[in-house]
C-alpha cells in the first residue's frame, strides 16, 4: 500500500502531486487532445473513498505518512463514510481547494473520497 495518504479522484492537479496526469481534468484533456469528440466522453464517478491508516493522527493532511490500508482493504463506500461521520464524533472533514475534493480523518483513519459537492464540481 502507499506510504502516504492520497486523494481518491482529484478533479485538478495539486501543486505537490508528483504525477501531474492523475486527475480528472488531465484525463479528459488527454482524450480531447487525442481526438475524442467531447460529446462522446462520459465521466464515471464512484461514491467510495480510498482509506489509509495514519502513522500519526496529528499529521493528517494530504500526503501524510501512512502505515497501511484503512477500512476493508483500503476502500470505504460512501455510505460507510457518511454513517461513520454521523455515528462517531471526532471526524475532521476538510476540502482540498486545489483538487476540489474532500478528505477526512478520525484518529488514525484517513479517507479521501467524493461527496455530492465534489461530484457536482466534476
Amino acid at each position: 500500500y502507499q506510504s502516504t495518504t492520497g486523494l481518491n479522484a482529484p478533479l485538478y492537479v495539486r501543486q505537490a502531486d508528483p504525477d501531474k496526469e492523475l486527475n480528472v481534468y488531465a484525463g479528459v484533456e488527454n482524450w480531447l487532445n487525442n481526438g475524442a469528440p467531447a460529446e462522446k466522453i462520459v465521466l464515471g464517478m464512484g461514491f467510495y473513498g480510498t482509506a489509509f491508516i495514519l502513522a500519526d493522527s496529528s499529521n493528517n493532511g494530504v500526503g501524510a505518512p501512512a502505515i497501511g490500508a484503512g477500512g476493508s482493504g483500503g476502500t470505504l463506500m460512501y455510505n460507510q463514510i457518511c454513517q461513520s461521520q454521523m455515528v462517531n464524533d471526532g471526524w475532521n472533514i476538510n476540502w482540498d481547494d486545489e483538487a476540489d475534493v474532500p478528505f477526512a480523518n478520525r484518529g488514525t483513519l484517513w479517507v479521501g473520497y467524493d461527496d455530492p459537492d465534489s461530484i457536482a464540481e466534476k
